[in-house]
């Protein structure tokens, strides 16, 4: 257990007094590494010396949010710098700006009130629950509302599913049900783990039955006898009766869902490999085309060289709306080409590709922000 976990399994009801909070600088925050070979930094900039590298999975302490950097604490290195976008961060500390503000069981306000707590008080914060915050409280899950918690680094915390009641694993909970929320398709898998095979696609919008809850996964089932394991910050749990669904917008086959799972994977692999311009290396260096080019010839498929030509690959998407795994989307950097950048979309609104933009390389991106907004020009699906 670390420093941080027994500070806080140590303070009386789950809560402790603390200073005033301020940025960028807070008190500590964990996460774990979500990138493979990530450069540990000796300051928050690129051109900065590399002090080590971390591996996916490695836990770290967060001392600080720097625009876009995280200074953290890492076994072996101590304090160094590491860009935010490959850190998913698992708990945080949020301060009370109430009185007697009430810890529930649930996220309901007519939920058991089990703890109370006052301005200034500190909690464990692990997630979020639609608009209440999910804590650490004696040892199990309880709920604060969220306009009575202040702190820096909860924004970088994800969705929790609220608690449900655990029904029979046979039989969905007949007074809640599931709604996708997030851009493009979600997988359905077959077990709670992102390693696990890809049973579906779903839609945003699309109604679920709900069956289970473990840990950050919903056990769910589609309309089509589908059964399986959604992430849960990607869903909203409602309660009544599930709605009737319409028919999707875009779908796709089970082997080319299959496939695009597989391409993902391998491409995620040679994250933080260099731009190069021209290049196609997957492990010294590629452009973005290159990059495309390389992912999918190394899974048997062969499409144009470059972003411009590879934009006549595959069948046209006609909105961000039915983008699904596996599809190029496509970019107008400026220039004499309407097409001068792609990358493949990976799904919940994010892409990999290959960039020179702050000497990152290889790397993944939001489509519904900045650049990636403003330059989107469309997509074309190679999976068919």
């Amino acid at each position: 257990m670390s420093l941080f976990s027994k500070r806080f399994t140590a303070a009386a009801l789950g809560l402790m007094v603390a200073s005033s909070l301020s940025s960028p600088v807070f008190a500590a925050a964990t996460g774990t590494i979500t990138g493979t070979d990530v450069n540990m930094r000796a300051s928050n900039s690129t051109e900065a010396y590399v002090l080590s590298t971390a591996e996916n999975g490695e836990e770290i302490t967060i001392l600080a949010d720097l625009d876009g950097w995280f200074r953290i604490s890492a076994p072996n290195v101590g304090t160094a710098y590491v860009t935010s976008q490959f850190v998913k961060v698992q708990q945080a500390e949020g301060s009370v700006n109430g009185t007697n503000v009430n810890i529930r069981k649930e996220p309901s306000t007519s939920a058991e009130v089990v703890g109370k707590a006052n301005t200034g008080d500190l909690l464990n914060v692990t997630g979020t629950s639609g608009d209440w915050y999910v804590v650490d409280y004696n040892g199990a899950k309880a709920y604060v509302y969220k306009s009575y918690v202040n702190g820096t680094m909860l924004k970088y915390l994800d969705g929790t599913s609220a608690a449900l009641a655990t029904p029979a694993s046979s039989a969905s909970n007949p007074g809640v049900y599931a709604v996708v929320n997030c851009d493009g398709s979600l997988n359905l898998r077959a077990s709670n783990s992102t390693d696990s095979a890809v049973v579906a696609s779903l839609h945003k919008g699309y109604n679920l039955s709900v069956y289970d809850y473990a840990d950050g996964w919903i056990k769910v089932g589609d309309d089509d006898g589908h059964t399986g394991y959604v992430k849960s910050e990607f869903i909203t749990l409602k309660n009544g009766t599930k709605p009737a669904n319409a028919v999707p917008a875009a779908s796709q086959s089970a082997s080319a869902s299959t496939k695009a799972s597989q391409i993902i994977a391998y491409a995620k692999q040679y994250i933080g490999t260099p731009y190069v311009y021209g290049g196609t290396s997957l492990t010294s260096g590629v452009d973005c085309s290159g990059f495309t080019y390389s992912i999918f010839k190394n899974n048997g498929i062969t499409i144009n060289r470059s972003s411009r030509d590879q934009y006549s690959n595959g069948t046209a998407v006609n909105s961000k709306a039915e983008l699904l795994p596996g599809d190029l989307v496509f970019f107008n950097t400026g220039g004499n080409s309407s097409i001068s950048h792609v990358g493949m979309y990976i799904g919940n609104g994010q892409y990999i590709h290959s960039t020179d933009g702050g000497n990152r390389g290889v790397c993944i991106s939001n489509l519904n922000e900045g650049y990636s907004a403003n330059n989107y020009v469309g997509a074309r699906r190679i999976l068919n």
